[in-house]
């Protein structure tokens, strides 16, 4: 004797709300290959004992063994896996995805259980030509007559292979005729051992099945004991019913969310509509940001400053050995003097182009980074705030100022006679004269200079503040003289409001004969103003298009949640085949996804498209980052994802019987 396929003992139902039980004591034996028609009038219970048979409800009391095996404690995974391999439904409204082909809608089960897409498909279109559909394969199921969707949702119920068959009126909608299609369907699956549970209020209906039960007010009775079949079985599936790779099952979700978005145009046009309002917003509000910052940046280093610059442009004689007038440092002690000038200092600087500079030897080749000469005075170090490594360094440093001091040219060719050479950082390292692994000078390091040896004293660190004095020799002026090429610059630093009166009076100061050889410039010295209005403009620019973001990511997942709510049947058909809690949520969730991605490249191009139409018409010049399409892709994405979290938890939690129901 056969095992039962389905024991019902004492099977109750109780809703919080109903004034009695909807199911009462129910017993039922189902056998391999039974045809069992079950009967009653509406609200007599026979869909909510269906849906304890299907397992998408939990019996208030009683036992429910499947195979012999309890099952109504099962937990949702063990529901879920054991629908996918065991179970078909088949409901009164066909409940077809509308915009998806017959071919599509036909494999979903087959999608649950791992299939690979080549062979669900050619599964599915199998089993379409079983139910009379192979030449309706590829149209979408929106088309298709009521008859025709009904095949098809036989189709989708048979295709996985299943041992049971539930069936809720399913020719309730349908004419005679295309019901009677359908109940030969049923028999030709009966026939070839599937075992059928068909709920109807039909006799006419009821009485083509081999079992017949009725129910009224929760009570079921059956007119002849059940008893084993000598049933063949259905045929074995031709695939292992197992879970899919991580890889397969997100290319299917991809291909599904994708699919479904396709399906509503209109509707994922609006919410890819909304992310793209707030990237666009975001992309539109930086890049302002950034286009106003500049220009507030241009006003300020037009305005007057508290530095002012003053470059020689006939100098030869104020750092030579053999110098006939001031030096460099006699002017610095005018300009030290001078009303309203808080500190003086001067700088010279040979580019890399006029100079050669090698380590061994004077022939060799010089270093792949260029390399340039720089003399300044020690008061510029200290406008820098620049720092030299050993007191060795700054004495170093004041014995090349000295030589400027000296009197006669004697004096000053033994002065210089025993210079040395300090080295930036930069400079060191492109020269190969720092140890490895640390930042100090290898030992008895030393230089070649336009053919003269110098040994290197230390290194000084000129800071941030002047990053074209990073890669520099810093050597004793006379060297600068030999090329021709250096300009002594002088940097004062005045009393603030004095900038420009100092600015007027430096060329009568250091070329009282000849004015026009002193240029001066005042770029402005506010850097620190210029970052704090730089901060404050951004900051503010960048909450508004914050809360324009948050504003659009709420916006779309109102839309999503509602999304959600008007998919409910489709939610409960995924769930009903077997698809579990998780799969729905990373169909939703890929959804959100995708539209944001979408969202996000609309959007950064519109915002970086609204940021240069803003720019033109104000005469400014538009600043845009090349991280704002790659930043616009990730804030889309990630608001997206974001946005789609609550309503796939929602849409992962609906309790299918009740979506059924609703």
């Amino acid at each position: 004797m056969s095992q039962p396929l389905i024991q019902l003992r004492k099977i109750s139902q109780t809703f919080p709300t109903a004034e009695k039980p909807v199911l009462q004591e129910v017993d039922l034996t189902v056998y391999p290959g039974d045809f069992l028609a079950i009967i009653g009038p509406s609200g007599s219970g026979k869909s909510t004992l269906l849906n304890i048979l299907g397992l998408l409800s939990t019996p208030t009391s009683g036992d429910y063994l499947f195979e012999g095996k309890p099952v109504q404690q099962a937990s949702n995974r063990e529901r879920d896996q054991l629908r996918a391999r065991s179970m078909g439904f088949i409901f009164q409204s066909s409940t077809m995805l509308l915009d998806q082909t017959s071919l599509a809608n036909a494999s979903m089960g087959l999608r649950v259980q791992g299939l690979p897409a080549d062979q669900r498909a050619a599964q599915a279109e199998q089993t379409l030509q079983q139910v009379g559909l192979g030449h309706r394969v590829l149209t979408p199921t929106k088309y298709l007559s009521g008859g025709e969707r009904q095949r098809c949702a036989i189709a989708r119920a048979v295709a996985p292979g299943p041992q049971l068959i539930l069936a809720d009126e399913p020719t309730g909608n349908l004419d005679s005729e295309n019901s009677q299609k359908v109940l030969d369907i049923l028999q030709d699956l009966n026939r070839a051992g599937h075992t059928i549970i068909i709920i109807t209020h039909d006799p006419q209906i009821a009485a083509q099945a081999r079992r017949r039960a009725s129910i009224i007010d929760g009570r079921l009775t059956e007119e002849e004991p059940a008893s084993p079949l000598a049933a063949p079985s259905p045929a074995p599936l031709d695939h292992p019913v197992s879970s899919p790779s991580a890889w397969l099952s997100f290319k299917d979700d991809l291909a599904e969310a994708t699919s479904s978005l396709l399906a509503r145009p209109l509707r994922a046009g609006l919410l890819a509509l909304s992310f793209a309002l707030g990237v666009g917003g975001l992309v539109a509000a930086l890049g302002m940001s950034q286009s106003a910052s500049y220009q507030v940046n241009q006003r300020i280093l037009g305005s007057e400053a508290q530095v002012v610059y003053a470059t020689v442009n006939n100098d030869q004689d104020l750092l030579g050995n053999y110098r006939t007038g001031p030096s460099a440092f006699d002017h610095l002690q005018q300009l030290d003097q001078l009303d309203y000038v808080e500190r003086a200092a001067f700088q010279a600087i040979v580019a890399p182009a006029d100079t050669r500079i090698t380590r061994f030897s004077p022939l060799e080749a010089e270093p792949d980074q260029a390399l340039g000469l720089v003399s300044v005075s020690e008061s510029r170090l200290d406008q820098l705030g620049a720092s030299l490594s050993s007191p060795q360094a700054r004495q170093t440093l004041r014995a090349m100022n000295a030589s400027l001091e000296l009197e006669t040219p004697e004096q000053r060719q033994l002065a210089t006679s025993l210079g040395a050479a300090l080295l930036t950082p930069g400079a060191a390292q492109a020269l190969g004269l720092l140890t490895e692994g640390s930042q100090e000078l290898t030992a008895d390091a030393g230089i070649w200079v336009d053919g003269a040896f110098l040994p290197v004293a230390g290194l000084v660190d000129f800071g941030s503040q002047a990053p074209e004095l990073s890669q520099m020799v810093l050597v004793p002026p006379h060297l600068l003289v030999t090329g021709g090429q250096a300009r002594v610059q002088y940097v004062l630093e005045t009393e603030p409001g004095f900038t420009r009166a100092v600015n007027q009076a430096l060329p009568l100061v250091l070329a009282p004969d000849s004015p026009s050889d002193i240029t001066t410039e005042t770029p402005s010295n506010l850097a620190d103003l210029r970052a704090e209005v730089s901060e404050d403009l951004g900051l503010f620019v960048g909450l508004i298009a914050g809360i324009l973001l948050v504003l659009a990511s709420l916006s779309a997942a109102t839309a999503m949640y509602l999304s959600v709510q008007s998919r409910t049947l489709e939610i409960a058909l995924r769930r009903a085949i077997g698809a579990s809690q998780g799969l729905i949520a990373r169909l939703f969730l890929i959804e959100g996804l995708v539209l944001g991605l979408v969202g996000g490249s609309l959007g950064a191009a519109a915002g970086m498209g609204a940021t240069l139409a803003l720019a033109q018409a104000q005469g400014w010049q538009a600043v845009l980052s090349p991280a704002f399409t790659p930043a616009g892709l990730a804030i889309g994405g990630l608001t997206g994802f974001v946005s789609a979290l609550y309503p796939a938890w929602v849409a992962s939690r609906k309790d299918p019987a009740e979506a059924m129901r609703d």
